[in-house]
């Protein structure tokens, strides 16, 4: 049944992912200062200004079940915790992704980071307690960015660094940007680690038969990105390269855009037919063409866009299309997150602030301020359904999307403002998490 609901703080609360385990449970992360209460009482963050982590269990009703908050007294010039992905595996146990500067206890002892900040990975069981924590870090700063869990329940994770790192395999990656992509097994053992170059953070994946999918976009400012089949082009480009279960190399693909555009991949997802799904969001106005190889281009309209594709598993274009609007500032329309059904349709949502058009026609966002769109489209790109919603002032901005057993999506992100209504009433301000259960 479709519900949403709006969680007011006294602080700042920022959801940052959603996941839904088989039993239609909704586990929701991301970090929060002040206070926030989910329902069973406000959890209050230590360390002030900076933040600290936050996970909250919903049934599929949207009772809260349970929540847990992670926090150090930390240095009073901020810092703090950050969970930045979830993905719950086949028992139920909750694996996340994120960062932390200072320290940290997961439940397993104090964690120290070496540098300003560390990255990590965490592992709870169905009722919130400790299975294993995985931090990895050197004296710059480390982000993860996307995780993945395999059907044995190990943890693929991205991840980035200015230096060296070591995952539990020995130090990998030189001085400068890196990219990394590493493995955890169930108990948070090493099992393998790469680094992948000079290159944003990228998204992970798996298809069908287990194999790991990485995507990233790169840039002229990165000419040493390789995965393992030669030096990629210095050039403004969508990657995807994949790798066994073992990390061993099996295959690239460069799709080079023609004038300027790179941003981070938001939204990465393979579906039932090993397509890989994925959303950019441009970093230029003045658009061109995606070059897919074989005659094959995706259009890119001048203006604002979010692009949303399809490649298939020998790296061919299935669709790429662009989600055109007329906003007044570029980085009010952006794609936030996609996820896919079981009868592999992609659900997407984003922000914008004056008109999108999702495939049915232009719809108008409301004058407060950044509206939020939800879009479910087949794995060809038809558009099945769209929806958008805003609010009297203020915005609304989603972060994390998922899809229950049902085909149902799932949505969770930050409001800010007042009247800002899913369908069933308006939430508390004047700012919060809002977290939203749609029909299929």
């Amino acid at each position: 049944m479709p519900f949403s609901l709006g969680v007011a703080s006294q602080g700042i609360v920022l959801p940052r992912d959603v996941a839904v385990d088989s039993s239609g449970n909704i586990v929701v992360v991301g970090a929060y200062s002040g206070s926030v209460d989910f329902g069973l009482g406000a959890l209050q963050s230590k360390g002030a200004p900076g933040f600290n982590a936050f996970v909250v269990k919903y049934n599929g009703a949207a009772k809260p079940l349970w929540n847990t908050s992670f926090g150090s007294g930390g240095p009073s010039s901020g810092g703090g915790q950050e969970f930045a992905s979830v993905r719950v595996d086949g028992k139920g146990n909750i694996l996340l992704a994120g960062q932390f500067s200072f320290s940290v206890d997961f439940g397993g002892g104090t964690l120290m980071s070496a540098g300003q900040s560390d990255g990590f990975v965490a592992k709870l069981n169905p009722n919130g307690d400790y299975v294993y924590a995985h931090p990895f870090g050197n004296a710059t700063n480390e982000e993860t960015w996307s995780l993945a869990v395999a059907a044995n329940g190990d943890a693929v994770v991205t991840a980035s660094s200015g230096g060296a790192v070591d995952f539990g395999g020995g130090f990998i990656g030189g001085s400068g940007l890196n990219a990394f992509l590493f493995r955890l097994n169930g108990s948070g053992q090493h099992v393998f680690s790469k680094a992948l170059g000079c290159m944003d953070v990228g998204s992970v994946t798996l298809d069908s038969s287990g194999n790991v999918i990485y995507g990233a976009t790169t840039s002229p400012s990165c000419p040493s990105v390789d995965f393992g089949g030669g030096p990629l082009a210095a050039k403004y480009s969508v990657a995807v390269a994949k790798f066994d279960a073992s990390g061993k190399f099996l295959s690239q693909k460069q799709y080079l855009m023609n004038k300027s555009m790179a941003d981070l991949i938001d939204g990465f997802e393979s579906d039932g037919d090993d397509h890989v799904l994925f959303m950019v969001n441009p970093q230029s106005q003045d658009m061109a063409n995606v070059d897919f190889g074989g005659g094959k281009a995706a259009a890119l309209p001048a203006g604002n866009s979010v692009f949303l594709g399809a490649v298939d598993k020998s790296g061919g274009l299935v669709f790429g299309d662009a989600f055109p609007g007329k906003n007044t500032m570029q980085e009010l329309l952006m794609g936030s997150d996609l996820a896919v059904d079981a009868a592999k349709n992609v659900v997407v949502a984003g922000q914008f602030n004056a008109s999108i058009d999702l495939g049915a026609g232009p719809v108008a966002a409301l004058a407060g301020g950044a509206n939020t769109f939800v879009a479910k489209y087949t794995n060809a790109g038809k558009l099945v359904w769209g929806k958008t919603f805003g609010g009297k002032t203020g915005g609304v901005f989603p972060t994390g999307v998922a899809v229950d057993g049902t085909g149902a999506p799932v949505v969770t992100g930050r409001y800010i403002g007042t009247e800002i209504d899913f369908g069933q009433g308006p939430f508390a301000g004047p700012s919060g998490m809002f977290l939203a259960r749609f029909a299929p």
